[in-house]
């Protein structure tokens, strides 16, 4: 057997960022992050099965494998529907090994991967097309980027990106509508003559093939090869080795995801004839595969009519996408009309447009494996992805990615700042027992976005709010959050995770005590906040923009409106300084400094009102 021989092995895996970013859907969001995650697990394999042992992260003990996915990619059977690897790791490695190997199983799981698409989707659709296998071959092989070091120390991958030693390409033709710089497969272009039709035949043959079809692949839309693999590869048994879910939840679905419980649990005939009025344009391989939404499951039981109205897509529930001509048969539109009436303030009602993203990552992770001891930093990591998938399933999130320090999911409007809290509190519990205890620190960042805004745009606006917001701004260990409308953002907001807990009882926080405070007082007369209040404190909070006071002064103004506009509230004094200091901390600029301490710095923002209100409306107002 091969001994361990003392060197280390750094392997990272590319491009990262832009590739899970380009998406048009959840699907391929999700798509990107598991491919990166999976082919990073074949090189992780090889170390293993050499005798080496993957040192950071925890995902082996005594060489036989504890994660999940990667238990799946060496030993076989159904593997999880998420990635929990991140791209890159370091490993001991036995004498002789060579860090080639590691390339070469990429390649090969890669490969497998393009050729059962390829013989599936592509292949028979072949001869419609213009060299259109020259085109999938050069962009599947020259792909992806890996990059490997061997040495102690664990700043080498950084240091190896600096070198420049890949070659960006210009590809010609028309461009894949997911993945801007790249050929799009059928070779055509639509400025040249019939082109434009030889195209839209090449594209029609692709959906006519077996489990593609309209869902998998729009009219509008033509893809690359490396976009295509994205696409289809989970409709596939044989690319991965075990069947991954076909059908992932729409964003339309997940912004809806609490209106259909109410639905189902108050209003139970209503939606059961809504279920019937939709047979007649719902699409059987559209169904949603609800065991992934955990009070929707509860709120369905056994009853099979309840399940044939929650696992409708996200579509047959907003009056805008019923309307929407383009996205319908012409004779579906009597059943939709049906369907919009029942959306009716008077019978369902509508649920919010609204669902939020959620970025999660670890501060200074570099700085503690070069304080603490590696093994327990991994150990630590190890922890913390175990349990994220509970805290997802417990706030009905949909997991794009959860592993290592890293953390990207979907939920509805209501149950994403619950859930970052929880995230934060284990992650920092799950390094109680290691000398990182109290250093351990995890920032989020949550934007709050229209079921069809792009996808890739909120990825990034994801990673601007971490990173310049939550970390540099605020001082890490912080939530950052936006609300984007229209063309651009309608706030922004962030404070330290301990400002939102500081006083507040047990799984409690003070945006939620907020939050519950509006919206029962906006419903029920003589309640602490109504919409009014808000609306008048939007013109006096310019007074205090970007000059600092005193908290007492802002408090004042704002008590004396909070009297002014009580719409029959019977209060003191001392209670209108108390609800309106609430809302005050909740408006407050405060950051970390250097060594840690969270300090006012003076300013007020109405960014914090207005996050409250935005939440109290369930996303439909604010």
């Amino acid at each position: 057997m091969a001994q361990v021989g003392g060197s280390y092995l750094h392997f990272t895996l590319g491009p990262v960022q832009s590739f899970v970013a380009q998406a048009r859907r959840t699907r391929d969001l999700w798509a990107g992050s598991f491919l990166l995650s999976y082919l990073t697990g074949q090189a992780m394999a090889a170390v293993l099965r050499s005798g080496g042992r993957i040192v950071f992260p925890e995902v082996a003990r005594d060489g036989e494998p504890i994660d999940p996915l990667l238990k799946a990619i060496m030993n076989g059977g159904q593997g999880p529907d998420f990635g929990s690897l991140p791209n890159r790791f370091k490993a001991e490695i036995t004498n002789g090994f060579s860090p080639e190997q590691c390339r070469e199983a990429v390649a090969t799981a890669w490969d497998r991967v393009a050729q059962v698409v390829w013989d599936e989707f592509v292949a028979p659709s072949v001869s419609y097309g213009k060299g259109t296998e020259a085109i999938w071959q050069r962009q599947i092989k020259n792909f992806w980027e890996v990059a490997w070091c061997i040495g102690e120390e664990n700043n080498l991958l950084d240091r190896r990106k600096n070198w420049r030693s890949g070659h960006a390409t210009v590809e010609p033709g028309d461009k894949c509508t997911m993945m801007g710089t790249l050929e799009e497969v059928s070779g055509y272009t639509r400025s040249i003559g019939r082109e434009a039709e030889q195209q839209r035949c090449f594209w029609e043959n692709i959906r006519r093939c077996r489990g593609v079809g309209k869902l998998n692949l729009r009219d509008n839309e033509r893809l690359c090869a490396i976009a295509l693999i994205k696409r289809l590869f989970p409709l596939t048994g044989d690319s991965i080795g075990w069947r991954m879910r076909p059908h992932f939840p729409s964003t339309a679905y997940v912004a809806a995801v609490p209106w259909l419980v109410a639905a189902l649990t108050n209003k139970p005939k209503l939606a059961l004839q809504y279920g019937e009025a939709s047979k007649g344009i719902a699409d059987q391989n559209s169904r949603m595969a609800i065991e992934q939404f955990r009070s929707i499951k509860e709120a369905v039981g056994h009853d099979q009519d309840k399940r044939g109205f929650a696992s409708l897509g996200g579509e047959y529930f907003h009056q805008a996408a019923l309307k929407d001509g383009d996205r319908w048969e012409e004779s579906t539109s009597v059943a939709r009309e049906q369907l919009r009436a029942l959306l009716s303030e008077d019978k369902l009602g509508e649920p919010t447009s609204f669902f939020a993203m959620l970025l999660m990552d670890g501060d200074r992770l570099g700085k503690l494996l070069q304080g603490h001891d590696s093994t327990q930093i991994s150990q630590g990591l190890a922890r913390f992805t175990g349990q994220a998938q509970d805290i997802f399933e417990r706030h009905d999130g949909v997991v794009i990615y959860a592993g290592g320090d890293d953390v990207l999911g979907l939920f509805p409007v209501s149950e994403a700042i619950g859930a970052a809290l929880d995230l934060r509190r284990v992650y920092e519990e799950s390094f109680t027992d290691t000398t990182a205890a109290g250093q351990a620190t995890i920032s989020a960042a949550i934007v709050y976005a229209h079921y069809n805004h792009p996808l890739q745009a909120m990825v990034a606006k994801s990673h601007d709010l971490l990173d310049r917001v939550a970390k540099e701004g605020t001082g890490r260990s912080s939530l950052a959050v936006t609300v984007w409308k229209g063309s651009g953002p309608t706030l922004e907001w962030s404070m330290p995770w301990e400002c939102l807990t500081e006083g507040a009882p047990a799984d409690a926080n003070l945006v939620d005590e907020l939050v519950t405070a509006f919206r029962n007082d906006d419903s029920e007369p003589g309640g602490q906040y109504s919409s009014r209040f808000f609306y008048h404190i939007q013109e006096r909070f310019p007074l205090f923009a970007d000059r600092e006071y005193d908290e007492d002064v802002p408090v004042r103004l704002l008590v004396a409106e909070y009297l002014k506009n009580k719409e029959g509230r019977q209060v003191t004094i001392e209670e209108a300084q108390d609800r309106v200091s609430r809302l005050i901390r909740m408006c407050r600029k405060v950051k970390r400094d250097a060594v840690g301490k969270v300090e006012f710095c003076g300013k007020i923002t109405i960014d914090g009102a207005l996050l409250v209100r935005f939440l109290a409306m369930g996303g439909k107002a604010g």
